[in-house]
């Protein structure tokens, strides 16, 4: 699916405004939605994917991948790729077999027998190891911090640099054509290929000149999805806080979302607790049903805790007033706020999901941007953006504008809040602790 544009929300206007009485919310608020508009995946620890992401995809912690493709609908977000946003950030390790429609950010090794390749122009920023069997390669600058291990690494259009060693059976291919060099900062050992085509070999050099830049975009990212994840926790409360202004209906089967009264700015509450989280959960479909005043819905989900939720429902539409989840997809979030457990979604899901301390499974297509403790995807992630924002961004976002446009976004901001026990963001391990449903 491509959708030109870039979407973004009507709740920058509305939603702002509803929220400008809390302490920093305008700034919440937009951080949050910068966030949402640039990336359609979030997740703060390890994602697992075996399927396709429209957008862009940030990871905290490691990676396994299994023949994805990410940003494979570059042109549904063009102010994302106009800004250099990678098509994929990580800040672990990276194993399985990914495709990245842009560049590529990762802070640890690619490993054994893994394979990372960028179509179209994007380079790839590696910060460990390329290990035994595994192959990277870019369509511009190709920078790896560590060794390369009898493995394969690849750069056209641009410099290809290896910080460290390379040993073994290795091959480095550099396409040049007079638009980029070959340097090794190590020494070169085993049957080790080379090739420089259109430009030059420097061996054993140190200090590669890539290195401080290279450094300085490793550590962007880090900086990125730390205060990603406090700025997203602390727009899942602000939402938890709202009060609900709408009710559902259940048939029996069917949860209907009767969006019939928003506030002054067009924004739609609905509260989903007690026994209508029951019938979140045996549900076969939803349908939401939206008076025309009605320009942004907020589901705020709560009671679901340590445990599991199941939603086996899909988005349905029923004539009239109803709408479908791509259109969900650009005007409502699922703010899932103090839920620790699991999430599994099996059907077709629509709006954007805030699950910032939850594990989400997906094994039916995601109209929306996904956010998430962690993530498993067995199915597509679909990216439904259509407008852009044009409220101005607080000042006190300035002081960290440096940072993001290291890795190609501006304008986010970082709340001081950190998570409980939480270690420092090179370890793919993450600890949760319980909040309050409405804290």
């Amino acid at each position: 699916m491509k959708i030109s544009g870039l979407r973004v929300s009507l709740m920058t206007m509305g939603l702002a405004a509803a929220l400008h009485a809390m302490p920093a919310s305008a700034s919440t608020v937009s951080g949050a939605l910068d966030l949402l508009n640039t990336y359609n995946a979030i997740v703060f620890g390890d994602m697992t994917s075996s399927s396709h992401t429209d957008g862009a995809v940030l990871v905290g912690g490691d990676l396994s991948a299994s023949n994805v493709v990410f940003n494979m609908h570059s042109d549904a977000n063009t102010a994302a790729a106009a800004a250099g946003t990678p098509a994929m950030t990580v800040i672990g390790n990276v194993t399985g077999s990914v495709q990245a429609d842009g560049s590529a950010v990762v802070g640890g090794n690619l490993s054994s027998g893994a394979s990372i390749s960028v179509n179209g122009r994007g380079g790839v920023t590696l910060g460990g190891n390329v290990e035994e069997h595994a192959s990277l390669s870019g369509n511009g600058n190709v920078y790896v911090g560590g060794d390369v291990k009898n493995a394969s690494v690849t750069a056209t259009g641009g410099d290809l640099s290896i910080g460290g060693k390379v040993t073994g059976n290795s091959t480095l291919t550099g396409n040049f054509n007079g638009t980029g060099n070959l340097y090794v900062g190590g020494t070169v050992s085993g049957s080790t290929s080379i090739t420089a085509n259109g430009g030059s070999k420097n061996l054993n050099v140190g200090t590669v000149p890539a290195g401080s830049t290279a450094s300085q975009t490793l550590s962007g990212a880090t900086t990125l999805i730390s205060s990603a994840e406090t700025t997203l926790q602390a727009y899942s409360r602000q939402l938890a806080s709202l009060t609900a202004n709408n009710d559902v209906s259940w048939n029996g089967s069917v949860l209907t979302f009767n969006a019939t009264t928003a506030d002054g700015n067009g924004v739609a509450v609905f509260d989903i607790a007690g026994t209508t989280l029951s019938y979140l959960s045996s549900a076969s479909s939803f349908i939401f049903s939206l008076a025309q005043s009605v320009k942004e819905i907020i589901v705020n989900v709560t009671g679901v805790g340590a445990n599991t939720l199941n939603i086996n429902a899909d988005v349905s539409t029923n004539g009239g007033d109803t709408v479908s989840a791509q259109v969900l997809g650009t005007n409502t979030i699922w703010n899932f706020s103090d839920a620790t457990g699991e999430i599994k979604l099996s059907k077709l899901f629509g709006g954007d999901i805030l699950a910032v301390y939850a594990d989400l499974t997906n094994s039916g297509n995601i109209e929306g941007t996904v956010v998430a403790d962690s993530l498993t995807q067995l199915a597509e992630i679909h990216y439904d953006g259509q407008h852009v924002s044009t409220v101005p961004l607080p000042a006190a976002l300035s002081l960290f504008a440096a940072a993001l446009l290291l890795t190609g976004v501006g304008g986010l901001t970082a709340r001081t809040r950190r998570r409980e026990m939480r270690p420092s963001l090179s370890s793919s391990r993450f600890f949760k602790s319980v909040p309050s449903a409405r804290s």
